[in-house]
């Protein structure tokens, strides 16, 4: 009993010494702390740490004020004006950290620097390991998400933090007015001004330390809520009537994390030339994310689902290190009406599609696969199946009317420039067997080799030029047959977007599948439309315009001319030299272009024995005589055109 006695006894002077001490010493052991903390940060990112103000209040709250994150330019990445920190008795004793409740003031972030990619700089020995383990370094989102959860059981108040996005081009910030925290529910109010916009939504939401899991709604009161930092970061406003997301880890260690993301969203409104030149308006949206990380891949899978209004797909990707980077992806969607396509399309967009009413169902299936370190290996194989389509009826725009007398109206830079008139009482319009059959087949040779077999699209243009845009990290080559290139000049704007080119596909494949229109009268329209210089417009005036010919009287030498400043019309005069003959280069190009021709048997191997150097000394004898300059440094930048 004595013995009981004296340990109880020894071990509460333990303690109460302890306690002495930690009170007598615990802001030394906090500003050391604090110290090898802020040590850390700047050695491993190059930031610098400060504070006016840190020591206890009481035994465990502790006091912060004027607390400030700098870069290594001095930036200001974050400032916190005044915080409390109430911290758990037992875990500090052994020197542990667990926060019970925490308050914020006065705080600010900056996004923009906080995002900039020198900001924060890992150390070098951690890349160079980093990269000769090629594996990924799960740890940081592991520490993330962990210490999220952790701080799900602590009681929180923020007033007034405020996150910025300001550079020269936008003035974005978001201000957390109140943020309230308590028993593992939260609400908060934002308020948000966009230059000279102004708005605010709530947020409410739960969270669960046991389950790893969190809920968040958001919503306006009485208007749409834009996203912040949305435009800023993507080039794309997002504005919403109110959403939904819930994220739960299933699996959370550190080299293996199953993160589960589900989000919706109702009444979303999308603006950004990016994706489309007019407002995008989605009635209802919802994506599914299950994600799978481990250090030597990072995958989607195929439980992952998106859709948009009626339309549903499901899809599966993976980025995979383990001899030499992979990136796969396939989608998928159900078995789907036609109709439930066209009616979920986004209103204000898709304008010749909308209205139209179509029979029959459709699945369609994309997998592709590429080492994104070496993009000629990129594989595409899509997939549609189709079943019973038909069209009841047209809506704003009626294909079959290509067939018939039209006007066409030719814009470029969003300007009308004339309208040419596709009719035989035009006598500017040429027949196409009115055509110089080397005018015929040289543009297909060069813009469309497989132009009459398709339908409408060339996989193996898609893919070059997908690897091009790979290689270039940017859109550098579209990849158009034809009948796209038709399609855009006759209904479309020339400008590069998502829904163009969605809606350009769309109606590629509508006129392709329905036999809307042959593809001799394609051509024959496409020939006597395009641009082919400075106001030049259909072959008949570019016949004229460079050789004053008819369409019917056009060599080899001048068809292969003509078919290779299709691309570029309005800088023919920077292919010439000083004595007014072709570059040497496009001697090549022709070459090229020829004995393609000779294999597909569209010239005889005596025309194609024609085209040797002379072909440089090719006569302009038009009014295209008037324009050749000479500029070396544009002209010695033109590239040659790779032909399928």
């Amino acid at each position: 009993m004595q013995r009981r006695q004296r340990v109880t006894a020894i071990i509460t002077a333990t303690i109460g010494l302890i306690l002495v001490l930690y009170g007598l010493f615990r802001n030394r052991m906090l500003s050391y702390v604090f110290e090898q903390k802020t040590e850390r940060l700047t050695t491993a990112y190059n930031l610098q740490v400060a504070a006016d103000r840190l020591k206890f209040r009481g035994i465990r709250t502790l006091d912060i004020s004027n607390l400030v994150v700098l870069n290594s330019h001095a930036d200001t990445l974050a400032q916190v004006g005044a915080a409390r920190i109430k911290l758990g008795l037992l875990h500090l004793l052994v020197l542990k950290v667990n926060p019970l409740a925490i308050e914020l003031k006065d705080s600010w972030f900056n996004l923009n620097t906080l995002l900039e990619r020198n900001s924060i700089q890992n150390k070098e020995a951690i890349t160079a390991e980093a990269n000769k383990q090629e594996k990924f370094n799960l740890l940081p989102i592991y520490k993330v998400i962990k210490g999220t959860f952790g701080l799900s059981t602590a009681k929180i108040n923020i007033d007034n933090l405020t996150i910025s996005y300001i550079d020269s081009l936008h003035y974005e910030t978001a201000t957390v007015t109140s943020w309230n925290y308590k028993n593992s529910r939260f609400s908060a109010s934002v308020a948000t001004q966009h230059g000279d916009r102004r708005g605010s939504f709530e947020l409410a939401g739960e969270s669960s330390k046991s389950r790893n899991s969190f809920r968040v709604w958001v919503y306006g009161r009485s208007f749409q809520v834009e996203i912040p930092f949305i435009e800023a970061l993507t080039g794309v406003g997002v504005y919403l009537d109110s959403a939904k997301l819930d994220f739960r880890a299933g699996e959370l260690h550190g080299n293996l994390m199953a993160l589960n993301i589900e989000t919706m969203a109702k009444n979303i409104s999308m603006e950004g030339s990016r994706i489309a030149p007019y407002p995008m308006n989605i009635d209802s949206a919802s994506l599914k994310l299950d994600i799978k990380l481990k250090p030597s891949e990072i995958c989607l899978d195929s439980t992952s689902t998106l859709s948009l209004n009626r339309l549903s797909t499901s899809f599966k990707s993976c980025y995979t290190l383990d001899k030499s980077p992979t990136l796969t992806l396939k989608f998928k969607t159900a078995t789907t009406r036609w109709q439930d396509l066209v009616e979920s399309l986004p209103s204000g967009l898709f304008t010749h599609i909308a209205g139209m009413k179509l029979r029959g169902t459709f699945s369609y299936t994309l997998k592709a696969r590429v080492n994104p370190e070496s993009p000629d290996s990129l594989v595409i194989e899509p997939l549609l199946s189709s079943s019973g389509f038909g069209i009841s009826s047209f809506g704003q725009t009626n294909f079959y009317a290509l067939n018939d007398t039209f006007t066409h109206r030719v814009y470029k830079d969003g300007r009308w420039i004339r309208n040419i008139r596709v009719s035989s009482d035009n006598p500017e319009f040429t027949p196409l067997n009115h055509i110089s059959p080397f005018l015929k087949w040289a543009i297909i040779t060069s813009e469309d080799g497989n132009f009459y077999t398709h339908g409408g699209f060339d996989l193996d243009g898609i893919r070059y030029a997908l690897a091009c845009n790979i290689r270039e990290r940017r859109f550098a080559r579209g990849g158009s047959t034809i009948t796209q290139q038709l399609i855009k000049n006759l209904y479309l704007n020339q400008e590069k977007n998502i829904a163009r080119k969605a809606e350009e596909m769309l109606m590629v494949w509508i006129i392709e599948n329905t036999a809307a229109v042959s593809k001799d009268r394609m051509l024959e329209i496409y020939l006597n439309i395009i641009e082919w210089g400075p106001d030049v417009y259909g072959i008949a005036e570019a016949a004229s315009y460079y050789f004053n010919k008819k369409p019917n009287e056009l060599t080899l030498q001048e068809s292969l001319f003509l078919a290779y400043i299709v691309p570029r019309p309005t800088k023919f005069k920077y292919l010439f030299d000083d004595q007014d003959r072709l570059k040497p280069f496009l001697y090549q190009n022709f070459t090229d272009v020829a004995s393609k021709m000779l294999m597909r048997g569209y010239i005889t191997e005596n025309d194609f024995q024609a085209i040797d150097s002379t072909a440089l000394q090719l006569p302009l004898h038009g009014r295209a005589l008037e324009l050749i300059a000479v500029e070396p440094d544009l002209a010695d930048s033109a590239q040659l055109v790779e032909v399928e």
